[in-house]
């Protein structure tokens, strides 16, 4: 079946998990070629605007024993992509049972500029929506931490990120309108990164960023079609640094919406 056409989102009632019955539901169907245009806006702090459309389109796949991995790609290079679009065609996605999972890396200097170049992490096994989940329930949570160092006046500072990524289930919305076509199966998912950064000079830790969730995303997933809206926010408050030469860092106030155009799937 060849589905098309489409361009907000309003919400309706919502259930624990669309399985409650003999239907089959496929809220990402990963057919080579399908592909999914979205309208993307991004605000800064509230005020300067930046608007841009953009395709993301189902490449390829490959297999590794026994195991499919789907992987996507845009039309836009990657400092223009929106943020989510971005996030799933830097990496790969597998089906597994009700699940859907994603495999690869957010890069750091997309929402923090200015402090260490090429600045990435991995995200491994982060299930973006599961069919069989409940209402709030974690879907995946992955801790680690890092260190990367910088030279300020010919000293290496160990600069540690340490975060927390969460996935977490809200629901099914039995009716949400996407722009001029209305969806009557919507799984809502969020994800959530809790980032603490902190510099080591002279024997102890400065802090550079207390912990608290830089990055909020919110995505919605609809029955025979994939993901139809996105909103990415991106805010945080920096610490009081009062460390010569350090790099000038500032905190960011940034959210990022993708909402669906058109799409062409085929199931």
């Amino acid at each position: 079946m060849l589905l098309g056409i489409v361009t907000l989102s309003c919400s309706s009632s919502d259930d624990d998990n669309p399985d409650t019955n003999d239907e089959i539901y496929n809220y990402f169907p990963l057919n080579t070629g399908n592909s999914w245009t979205y309208n993307n806006t991004t605000i800064y702090d509230g005020s300067d605007n930046f608007s841009n459309q953009e395709t993301i389109t189902l490449d390829s796949s490959s297999e590794d024993l026994g195991v499919t991995y789907y992987q996507l790609s845009s039309n836009l290079s990657i400092m223009n992509q929106g943020f989510f679009t971005g996030i799933l065609t830097n990496g790969n996605l597998i089906k597994a049972e009700n699940q859907l999972v994603y495999n690869g890396e957010i890069d750091f200097n997309n929402f923090i500029p200015g402090l260490i170049e090429n600045l990435k992490f991995e995200l491994a096994n982060i299930i973006l929506y599961d069919t069989d989940a409940n209402t709030t329930d974690i879907l995946s949570l992955e801790e680690d931490q890092f260190t990367q160092t910088i030279n300020i006046q010919g000293n290496n500072v160990p600069i540690t990120f340490a975060y927390i990524i969460t996935s977490k289930q809200e629901g099914v919305l039995s009716d949400y309108m996407a722009g001029e076509e209305n969806f009557d199966s919507v799984i809502q998912t969020n994800i959530t990164v809790n980032l603490k950064v902190f510099a080591s000079l002279f024997g102890a830790n400065i802090p550079i960023l207390a912990p608290q969730d830089a990055i909020k995303i919110k995505n919605f997933y609809a029955n025979d079609v994939g993901m139809v809206y996105s909103n990415t926010v991106v805010n945080y408050e920096l610490e009081d640094l009062n460390i010569p030469n350090f790099p000038e860092i500032k905190n960011e106030d940034i959210n990022y919406t993708q909402e669906i155009d058109s799409y062409l799937v085929n199931q």
